[in-house]
Parts: C-alpha cells; sequence; structure tokens
C-alpha cells in the first residue's frame, strides 16, 4: 500500500484497480493545515491496504489566509479548487471551516465552493445539498463507479 502525494501539473494516472485518485480541498484555517494533511494521510495509510492512493490537495482562493498559510499551500503544492473538474478525481473529500456569518452563504468564500460542488456533482454518486454549515465537518464526494 503506498499513499503519495500528487504535484501541481502532474495529470491523472492510468485508472486500475488498485489505484484511487483522492482530491482533498482542505478549508482549514491555517494553523490547522499541516495537522489535517497529517490526519488524512495516516487514515489513508491505515485503509488503504494494497491500493495505490493518489492525494492531491486543493484550496479555495476566497478563504482569508495569512502570510504563513498562503506559504504552506504553495510549500505543499496546493492546487486551486478550479482545477479539481480537470483533475477529475475518484472522491473529493472537502473539509469544513469555521463559519463567520450567520448565514453561510454570506461568506466569502461560499460562491467558489458551491461552485466547486456544481462541477464535482456532475459525476458523483452520492452527492446531496451542500451542508447547511460547513463547521467541524467533512464531505465526500465519490464518482460513480462505470459498469
Amino acid at each position: 500500500m503506498a499513499v503519495v502525494a500528487a504535484r501541481a501539473g502532474q495529470k491523472r494516472g492510468l485508472r486500475s484497480e488498485y489505484r484511487i485518485e483522492l482530491g482533498i480541498l482542505n478549508n482549514m484555517p491555517d494553523a490547522a493545515l499541516e495537522r489535517t494533511e497529517q490526519q488524512f494521510f495516516a487514515l489513508l495509510a491505515a485503509a488503504a491496504q494494497d491500493l495505490l492512493v493518489r492525494v492531491r490537495f486543493f484550496s479555495l482562493s476566497t478563504i482569508p489566509r495569512d502570510s504563513l498559510g498562503r506559504e504552506h499551500l504553495k510549500r505543499h503544492a496546493y492546487a486551486s479548487a478550479a482545477e479539481i473538474p480537470d483533475w477529475n478525481p475518484d472522491a473529493l473529500i472537502v473539509t469544513g471551516t469555521e463559519p463567520r456569518a450567520p448565514d453561510p452563504r454570506l461568506e466569502p468564500y461560499w460562491s467558489e465552493l458551491a461552485h466547486t460542488r456544481l462541477h464535482s456533482t456532475t459525476t458523483a454518486s452520492n452527492a446531496g445539498a451542500l451542508p447547511k454549515s460547513v463547521s467541524a465537518s467533512s464531505t465526500m464526494w465519490c464518482r460513480a463507479a462505470k459498469p
């Protein structure tokens, strides 16, 4: 089993029954970015067994970040959420962020998040409505398996 990070600009590999391409749209606060990455890698390593899991991290450009957060995204080759449809992952995990507005639709990132979800659901099998609050939660959209 191997869990590897995909680098920016890297195209999807050939599909096989032993390979999963996983996108993670990490919306966590700056202080939790690295810890979130480590947690996902540990969980995937424990669960994947003999599968090759390639992970690519994405971020929303509209989430306010300080200089350390922006540097972390750059250093770890995060791609823009706008690239998710082009990469077409087998599954997309979307982490939560702490809302500041009483209505999540008023958050600065809401339009970009909704647009990302719109593209993701064209190939998703279990994508329901976007959660009313994305605080402290994760949502996962998976592409339906082809018969």
